[in-house]
């Protein structure tokens, strides 16, 4: 992660999000505020939601000159900046802007926490540096996104403030069992970025067509391809004639997943269990996207976007698609 022996520390906790609890537990007065910055939408909901377990005051902008904006004109001064890196729906922020938030955290005297938890992408598709190698005091990294360990999450920084932060994580039960830290450790000892560029590669021809079909609105998403959930519920409510939805965003979203997995065998968030943290389709090609091919996840994008346009009308086979008849 970019630290330095002697000055930076770190351990695993179970997930990213109770090493951001165990953060804001271990860190925040009651009563403090949290600045957020984010380079689009908004940040995982674990940080609002543990500033608010540990009586904080959260604060999110978009945007490091919104961030400058807020610092000089609200008078309030911050204990924390949380900067986030590549955001759930994953927009990225780049190097530069990370690095101008890092300063801003400082020259407001407040702690510098960086959520990396994509930072294996980072190090990969844009061959940026390591969270503490750019000068936070704090930061997350998940090692089950683009890396092939247990679902967990390391939180790294300087050594005074990881004492307090593994203290806390221990008082819950929030740390990572042995199994996992063994597996952890594996899984960044065999850390290879070459796969991960080469999915990043294919992403972007697939991005070719995809973009014809999502009329422009699709973004790269590191080593994928995504389009907002907002923007693939219009695109099919166009398709479909309606200007009356019965089912939100989130849901047309978790459709069209549903139907790429019963099309091509597809596993994305919304079919492993979980409706993720961001509103988004999203199609990561790491690992399988190339065992996969370019023709499967473009002709079953396709029919799973022209079938959301029938399901927009009928709340009950969407609900059935997605949760089953029970």
């Amino acid at each position: 992660m970019g630290g330095t022996p002697g000055r930076h520390d770190g351990f695993l906790c179970c997930r990213v999000s109770s090493a951001i609890l165990a953060t804001m537990l271990a860190l925040l007065p009651r009563g403090a505020t949290v600045a957020s910055v984010v380079p689009a939408d908004r940040s995982h909901p674990s940080i609002r939601q543990s500033v608010g377990v540990a009586g904080g005051v959260f604060v999110e902008v978009v945007g490091i000159p919104a961030l400058e904006a807020w610092l000089r004109e609200s008078g309030v001064r911050p204990a924390m900046v949380v900067v986030t890196a590549i955001s759930p729906s994953k927009h990225h922020m780049d190097e530069a802007d990370i690095l101008r938030g890092i300063a801003l955290a400082r020259a407001a005297d407040a702690i510098a926490f960086v959520d990396d938890a994509h930072m294996a992408a980072r190090l990969s598709v844009y061959d940026e540096r390591a969270s503490l190698a750019l000068g936070a005091d704090l930061a997350v990294w998940s090692l089950d996104k683009h890396v092939g360990g247990p679902r967990s999450g390391i939180v790294a920084g300087r050594t005074e403030l990881i004492r307090e932060i593994r203290a806390k994580a221990f008082m819950f039960g929030l740390e990572a069992q042995p199994g996992s830290i063994v597996a952890g450790l594996n899984a960044v000892q065999a850390f290879d970025p070459a796969p991960i560029r080469s999915a990043a590669a294919f992403a972007d021809r697939v991005m070719e067509e995809l973009q014809v079909l999502f009329e422009g609105r699709a973004y790269r998403a590191g080593p994928g391809v995504a389009i907002a959930g907002e923007d693939l519920m219009e695109l099919a409510l166009r398709r479909s004639g309606t200007n009356a939805p019965q089912i939100a965003p989130i849901e047309a979203t978790a459709a069209a997943a549903m139907l790429l997995l019963k099309d091509t065998g597809a596993v994305t968030i919304p079919v492993s269990g979980m409706p993720g943290s961001a509103c988004v389709y999203r199609l990561m090609m790491y690992p399988d996207g190339e065992r996969l091919g370019a023709r499967p996840i473009i002709d079953g994008t396709r029919r799973a976007l022209e079938k959301v346009a029938e399901l927009v009308s009928d709340r009950e086979a969407t609900r059935a698609l997605i949760v089953g008849n029970a």
